[in-house]
């Protein structure tokens, strides 16, 4: 049913301030204004609710701020080492750029098993890029509305600039509270989107792959093409769900934690498929390069929590009115 309505244009502006009498005590609130002006004829189907951006972008931030640390580090009130707070973010800059390296060459120390690993994963993938066009019809077979608004939704999962808020968000709160936990958990998300983003950005202009929506065939491709429409391979959407899902996984360390994770990330992949934005070869790769990129900043912070000597389950400092018992569960 299609209702012709006046179409609103919408400016959402994100506010961040100082929160003051606000229980339980957080360290900012965020204010959304949002902006409506009428300008020519709609689609009732087409407006969106205004709220939908902080609907489901609000909560996980909160959820990641609250919840986070009951599992990493079981305190709120864990204190980072006596360092001023310009070190602390020099050294992570240093840490994002060493790993940054490590990353770019990392297939140069592949042995033998992860090259088989490897090949393994592009014949799944080279499997199904022969069959992109047989999947794609399922979901273009079976449009409902309903199943839309849901994948539009999801988008969200996946939408850049909102991940980076919550990126950004968690860095500041572990940086302002002084919780290590918190801050290694922010500087590690921002670690796997510019990696992982940055794989995404150069393939996608060497492949210059159609999107489905295009109606070409699965394999129109373009080198160094432009534009959108030529942006298919890899799903850049499901690249940031499944980054962020890794790492947090890796934090929170509980297998439900991880399904619920890995669920989501998945949810946005085959959101983008149904949409028919994607081909599921750009979403199967870009999971790959989201599950890769969070893997290796995982497996680098263990490596330095393990040289650094953090593998104690408890520890007793020195403070300036007498001792202090770490315990971390």
């Amino acid at each position: 049913m299609s209702h012709e309505l006046l179409q609103y244009t919408m400016k959402m502006e994100y506010h961040v301030f100082p929160c003051k009498h606000v229980y339980p005590p957080v360290l900012f609130c965020i204010r959304q204004k949002v902006y409506f002006s009428p300008v020519t004829m709609y689609n009732l189907h087409s407006i969106r609710p205004a709220g939908n951006a902080a609907a489901v972008l609000l909560p996980v931030l909160l959820f990641t701020a609250i919840v986070l640390p009951l599992f990493v580090s079981g305190s709120f009130a864990q204190e980072a080492e006596e360092r001023g707070m310009d070190d602390i973010i020099i050294d992570d800059v240093i840490i994002l750029g060493e790993d940054g390296l490590g990353y770019l060459l990392a297939p140069l120390s592949f042995s033998g098993s992860d090259w088989a690993l490897t090949g393994g994963l592009l014949g799944g993938g080279g499997l199904l890029f022969a069959l992109d066009e047989d999947i794609q019809a399922i979901p273009r077979r079976n449009q409902n509305e309903d199943v839309l608004d849901v994948t539009r939704t999801l988008n969200w999962g996946g939408h850049l600039p909102s991940v980076e808020i919550g990126t950004g968000f968690v860095y500041l709160t572990g940086l302002l509270s002084g919780n290590e936990e918190i801050r290694v958990t922010g500087r590690m998300l921002a670690q796997t989107l510019i990696y992982s983003g940055s794989v995404y950005l150069v393939l996608r202009r060497l492949v210059g792959r159609s999107r489905p929506e295009v109606r070409e065939s699965a394999y129109d491709f373009g080198f160094l093409r432009s534009g959108d429409q030529h942006y298919s391979f890899p799903s850049g959407h499901t690249v940031v769900a499944v980054s962020w899902a890794t790492v947090l996984a890796g934090r929170f360390d509980h297998w439900a934690a991880s399904l619920l994770l890995y669920s989501a990330a998945g949810a946005v992949g085959l959101a983008r498929i149904y949409q028919d934005f994607h081909w599921a070869s750009d979403v199967f790769t870009g999971a790959l390069i989201g599950f890769s990129a969070g893997m290796f900043v995982r497996r680098q912070e263990e490596r330095r929590q393990a040289q650094t000597g953090e593998t104690s389950s408890w520890s007793l400092l020195p403070t300036g009115n007498g001792l202090s018992l770490i315990i971390r569960l």
